[in-house]
């Protein structure tokens, strides 16, 4: 058993130093309340609508101002979303995950999307690894936004043995409709109780709230278990905390049930991979 929590938050921009005071300070709550893995939005530390600030908030993995995440991360294992100077010279969307005062994992945002209001591969590049990270708290996945809405990286990180996925976004309100409210929300819950259900997994998705820019951040994060129920759900609009008490059995006892994961035949996958792609055009 572990406590899951999501940090719902509205980030100011471009100012890390108030930024990491939030995150500290919410880390402390957290782990008086014996949360064990708590997750912040996508880009917590710097805010969304950087443009041409990028460069200035961007960070290496070995910057000294991480150093107090990975001092209180012997307490406590939790992801945070910033923007990654790359060792290539080239800024990342990146979730980091700290555990056992260090950083264990990295996930680079790979789908970035340039339409409507987004412009993230304008100004940062895409990410090309997925990885499961083996925490003390089951094998965890990252994934940011635009990711979860692929299911390719799901599937990627479900053949790997996933228990845990973090999710993490920015997603401005769009969509109202005056009878379901905002159909963004709505198709967000729909998908993620599915990933939930199928992929047999523990979700915690934290999705920033408030405003920035003149543009509202939905909010309306979820923690959803395995079976694909939501089982907390944050507010709309504002910031949250959430927290959520995870038994791992849970997922073994639904393998014994419903064995879709060891039934999976990754050789045939990755025969018929070769062919996808390939196909000549039909004349």
């Amino acid at each position: 058993m572990f406590k899951l929590g999501v940090a719902q938050i509205n980030p100011e921009l471009n100012d890390l130093k108030s930024n990491k005071e939030k995150h500290l300070s919410l880390l402390e709550r957290a782990i008086s309340e014996k949360v064990n893995v708590l997750v912040f939005p996508e880009l917590s530390l710097t805010g969304y609508y950087l443009l041409d600030g990028v460069a200035e908030a961007s960070l290496p993995l070995n910057s000294p101002f991480l150093n107090d995440f990975k001092k209180i991360s012997e307490k406590i294992s939790f992801s945070l979303g910033m923007i990654e100077k790359g060792t290539d010279y080239n800024p990342y969307i990146s979730q980091l995950f700290f555990e056992d005062g260090e950083i264990k994992g990295v996930h680079r945002k790979v789908y970035l999307p340039t339409h409507g209001i987004f412009e993230d591969l304008k100004y940062f590049a895409r990410g090309k690894k997925v990885e499961v990270i083996n925490s003390h708290h089951g094998k965890t996945g990252m994934l940011i936004c635009r990711d979860f809405m692929h299911l390719s990286l799901n599937l990627l990180l479900y053949l790997q043995g996933v228990n845990v996925l973090l999710l993490s976004s920015a997603i401005p309100v769009r969509g109202l409709d005056k009878e379901k409210g905002f159909s963004v929300k709505e198709s967000v819950e729909y998908l993620l109780r599915s990933l939930a259900n199928y992929l047999n997994v523990y979700i915690a998705f934290s999705s920033r709230g408030g405003f920035e820019e003149g543009i509202a951040f939905m909010g309306s994060s979820l923690i959803l278990n395995n079976y694909g129920y939501i089982v907390r759900e944050g507010v709309f609009l504002e910031e949250d905390f959430l927290t959520y008490p995870v038994n791992l059995e849970e997922i073994y006892k639904k393998n014994i049930t419903f064995p879709l994961l060891r039934g999976e035949d990754l050789l045939m996958i990755k025969e018929n991979m070769r062919f996808i792609g390939n196909d000549k055009p039909e004349l």
